[in-house]
């Protein structure tokens, strides 16, 4: 049997979908995304901390016992589940706006019951495959070494160990980023077809089948938006903390916090960029494949030939 030809999809209406239901109820989603907070602190605060001379002064007189490191496990604990929280409400959300059914804050915080153990589970196994990967590349990595030491390739590991660790890193940034991009939609998949763990991250590589580079190129530019907003999460704090080092400057514990909260904001603005963007594209590349549900009284079943039960604001076409 012939393979089928790839088609290009219109991601022009996604794009335009996505900013829509933001703007649409900013209030709302500003409400929800406060959940990130936490884990975009977390990663704002080190950066920062170095700054701020008493903070710095009380980090290091403390002693990294037992029971600090206990703590310390808990809180990154705490963090991932509220992380994960976020981004099921977030994605139920945007995908009951896309397919017309808004739904209240009660009834999206409700759903958490249902909505969180696929979403964990699917976030474990993929952030176990993900490090498999990584301590695939790294035991690649150190092969190569041996091997062009054992070879006579290497006489000095200084031009073979950054020619080997940029080569390297380039094709596991590759690989990684495929990945990762492929993975993106298993949590609305666990959200809206209840599937777990594997399954969830297979059937999301598997919407991303037939679909053209070009397609996914320009599906790519929505997400390079909240990249800016990561990056400036995280660029602007540690641009802050060079400068400061360089001309020896300390910040007040208001200007800490201040910083912190700047920082914190970008990072909560891509993130939900990001997650609406995803609920988003799901229900794009569901109707791509022709498997877009509709909402009926008995729940969702596959649609038939009646055109008008289609949701108005997934509008896909092919060339």
């Amino acid at each position: 049997m012939e393979k089928q030809p790839s088609h290009a999809l219109n991601l022009t209406g996604a794009f335009a979908d996505s900013k829509r239901i933001i703007v649409a109820s900013y209030t709302h989603y500003l409400a929800l995304s406060v959940f990130y907070f936490p884990v975009c602190a977390t990663v704002t605060f080190p950066f920062l901390a170095n700054l701020n001379a008493n903070l710095m002064k009380e980090l290091s007189n403390s002693n990294l016992d037992q029971k600090t490191v206990i703590y310390l496990i808990i809180c990154i604990i705490l963090v991932y589940i509220i992380t994960v929280c976020d981004i099921a409400t977030i994605t139920y959300s945007t995908h009951h706006c896309v397919l017309g059914d808004p739904s209240s804050l009660l009834t999206i915080l409700k759903s958490l019951k249902c909505t969180f153990f696929p979403l964990f589970f699917t976030s474990f196994v993929a952030a176990v495959l993900v490090v498999l990967i990584t301590l695939t590349f790294l035991v690649s990595y150190g092969l190569v070494l041996m091997l062009g030491q054992t070879l006579g390739f290497v006489n000095s590991y200084d031009n073979y160990f950054w020619f080997s660790l940029v080569l390297h890193t380039v094709i596991f940034g590759v690989i990684v980023g495929v990945i990762i991009t492929k993975w993106s939609l298993a949590y609305v998949v666990g959200l809206a077809e209840s599937k777990w763990g594997f399954s969830a991250l297979k059937r999301s590589w598997h919407l991303f089948e037939d679909v053209s580079k070009r397609s996914l190129k320009k599906g790519l530019k929505y997400d390079i938006l909240s990249g800016i907003c990561i990056f400036c999460g995280g660029i602007v704090p540690a641009a802050v903390v060079y400068v400061s080092w360089s001309l020896n400057w300390t910040i007040s514990d208001l200007s800490f916090i201040l910083l912190t909260v700047f920082g914190s904001f970008f990072l909560m603005m891509g993130m939900l960029m990001k997650t609406v963007d995803d609920s988003v594209f799901y229900n794009y590349l569901k109707a791509f494949h022709d498997e877009l549900p509709v909402k009926i009284d008995q729940g969702y079943v596959h649609p038939s030939t009646d055109v008008k039960k289609v949701p108005r604001v997934v509008n896909v076409a092919t060339a």
